[in-house]
């Protein structure tokens, strides 16, 4: 009797079943999930309006819950933390600071940055809390 060998395949990688990946892509999307030595974190939500203490910022008035919920259901859903940090990127613009307060010749602070939500085509502007409350990042 021969020794017949069966001609086999290697078996293809399915990276998307790897735990260390199923762990990355839970963690992006906020989502509940089992770190390195069986360490339980907690899935990230909506945290709650810092505007609600101090109305006078009004920006429960600018941008309403559902567009704050929508905006954050869109930054989890993204594919990559990078799509996720362009996201934020888009969000932000710098403009030169508009005053000094003291007589310094060499200021480190050149630039201030200004906050905003894309909604419907409309910029509106938010502090900078009420954005990454949202993004929740």
């Amino acid at each position: 009797m021969l020794n017949v060998k069966k001609l086999s395949r290697k078996k293809k990688k399915n990276r998307k079943t790897w735990r260390k990946n199923i762990r990355k892509e839970k963690r992006l999307k906020g989502e509940d999930y089992v770190g390195v030595g069986n360490v339980k974190h907690l899935s990230r939500p909506l945290l709650p309006s810092p505007c609600i203490d101090k109305p006078k910022h009004k920006c429960n008035s600018t941008v309403n819950e559902t567009s704050k919920v929508q905006i954050y259901t869109e930054f989890r859903n993204l594919p990559t933390i990078d799509d996720q940090r362009q996201l934020v990127l888009n969000h932000v613009e710098q403009k030169p600071k508009k005053r000094t307060t003291r007589n310094l010749v060499n200021s480190r602070k050149t630039y201030s940055n200004y906050y905003y939500y894309t909604l419907e085509g409309d910029r509106k502007a938010v502090r900078r809390s009420e954005a990454a409350r949202a993004k929740s990042c």
